[in-house]
Parts: structure tokens; sequence; C-alpha cells
């Protein structure tokens, strides 16, 4: 190799290892941050202004959730049914 390619080898290695370094740092920014704001099935003594279920997708035939849905909507369900929150919020994905 020479000169040249090697250091351009470098600086592309050195700004992969940023790049991955900054994306994990920021994932666990958000994971610490929003722990404690994400309920589950257990939070029933808890109340919110809503519950909201984000959308995960649908099976193949677009007519049943995928099992991360069916998930999201049976937690929900149980804590709209414990009277967290009146209302429940259903977002989608980008599934077509």
């Amino acid at each position: 190799m020479n000169k040249a390619l090697k250091t351009f080898f470098v600086i592309a290695c050195t700004l992969a290892a940023i790049t991955v370094l900054l994306v994990s740092v920021s994932n666990i920014i958000i994971f610490v941050e929003s722990s404690q704001r994400i309920l589950g099935a257990d939070a029933c003594d808890i109340s919110a202004d809503c519950i909201v279920v984000l959308g995960a997708g649908l099976k193949n035939d677009n007519t049943e959730p995928s099992a991360m849905l069916a998930d999201r909507i049976i937690t929900a369900t149980g804590l709209y049914l414990a009277g967290t929150a009146p209302t429940v919020v259903m977002t989608g994905d980008r599934s077509p």
C-alpha cells in the first residue's frame, strides 16, 4: 500500500470507530433517561394522561399484529383496564 492509501484507511477506521462510539453513547443515554418513563403492566399505581402504543408492524397477510405489537397491545390493555390512563393512542409504522 502506498502512503496515501494507508492514511485514508487509518482516517476511515478512526471515523468509523468514533461513529460507533457516538451511537453507543447516545443509545445508553436514551436508555438511562427513558427507562423510568416506560411503564409496564406492573405500573398500575401510576396515573398518566394517555397510554402510547408504538407501531410494530403486522404479519405478512396484514390481518394480525406481529408478536411485538401484540405484546404492546396486551400491555396497553392491562394498563387501560387498571385505570392508568383514560386514553390509548396507537401509532402506525411504515409497513405497506
